[in-house]
C-alpha cells in the first residue's frame, strides 16, 4: 500500500513510471506496426536534413537540447526526460518528422525500447 504525504511521493512516481512503461509495451504488442516507419513517410528535404544534423550533433543553439544530445552521443544514454525534451524540440521547433528522431534514438540509446521510444 502506498503511503500518503511527502514520504509517499517517490513511491507514487515510481508506480506511475512502471504503469506507463507497461502500458506502452501493451500497445506495441497490440499493434506492432506502430513502431515502424509510417506508410506516408516522405524523403526529407535538404533543409530538414540540415536541421536534423544539427540536432544530432548538439548544435541547435538551445543549451539544454545540445547538452542532452552531446551526452547521448558520448555515452549512449539519455534520461527519459531528456528524450522527451529533445524529441519535442526536434518535432515542434525544428519541424523534423518524429520518425527520424525515433530511428536516431534507436540507433544510439543503449537501453532503447521501441515500445517506449516510438
Amino acid at each position: 500500500e502506498m503511503r500518503g504525504g511527502e514520504e509517499g511521493k517517490g513511491t507514487a512516481w515510481m508506480m506511475f513510471e512502471l504503469e506507463s512503461r507497461d502500458y506502452t509495451h501493451l500497445l506495441a504488442l497490440k499493434d506492432p506496426e506502430a513502431t515502424k516507419l509510417p506508410a506516408d513517410a516522405k524523403e526529407p528535404s535538404p533543409e530538414t536534413m540540415e536541421r536534423f544534423g544539427a540536432w544530432k550533433a548538439g548544435r541547435t543553439g538551445q543549451p539544454l537540447v545540445d547538452a542532452a544530445m552531446t551526452e547521448l552521443a558520448r555515452t549512449g544514454y539519455l534520461s527519459n526526460r531528456g528524450r522527451l525534451i529533445c524529441a519535442s524540440y526536434l518535432c515542434l521547433d525544428l519541424s523534423v518528422p518524429y520518425w527520424m528522431g525515433a530511428f536516431y534514438f534507436e540507433s544510439m540509446c543503449v537501453d532503447h525500447d521501441a515500445s517506449i521510444n516510438w
